[in-house]
């Protein structure tokens, strides 16, 4: 058995990015996307949509908080979810994040799901979110 080594980060900022690489022999990927759910035929047409996104991109796209938010001082802020709250992050990851709580525990009663019930504004704000002047490469918003 393969010994694991652990990483500990100290003093690590909110918008600092660690990658990461590890690799699955081709009988574990396959288990890992039947369990996943993503079948790999898809697997091609994943990596070339992403295929041109950096590090900060991604970071963009899936993490960013609210503090990272108004760095640039775009202003904005977490999507808030009546009886909820601020979503920890302004991005997919913070509804995520409430959605994978709700399908584990089957808390359909959650206020996330009452808020979608009542409507699609949580969509709109990501698309708004990600709309905005190039989402396909987010990390040159600020290098004008």
């Amino acid at each position: 058995m393969e010994v694991q080594r652990l990483r500990e980060f100290y003093n690590f900022p909110p918008g600092c990015v660690v990658a990461v690489s590890g690799y699955l022999n081709p009988l574990q990927s396959e288990a890992h996307s039947y369990i996943r759910g993503t079948p790999l035929k898809h697997y091609s047409l994943i990596k070339h949509l992403n295929s041109d996104l950096s590090l900060v991109d991604m970071n963009w796209l899936l993490y960013r908080c609210g503090s990272e938010e108004n760095v640039p001082g775009i202003g904005r802020t977490p999507y808030y979810i009546p009886r909820y709250g601020d979503l920890m992050y302004c991005v997919l990851k913070g509804i995520v994040t409430v959605m994978r709580y709700v399908a584990e525990y089957s808390d359909v009663g959650h206020s996330a799901c009452g808020h979608l019930r009542g409507g699609l504004c949580i969509l709109v704000y990501l698309y708004k979110r990600i709309s905005v002047d190039n989402p396909s490469k987010p990390s040159n918003f600020n290098q004008t």
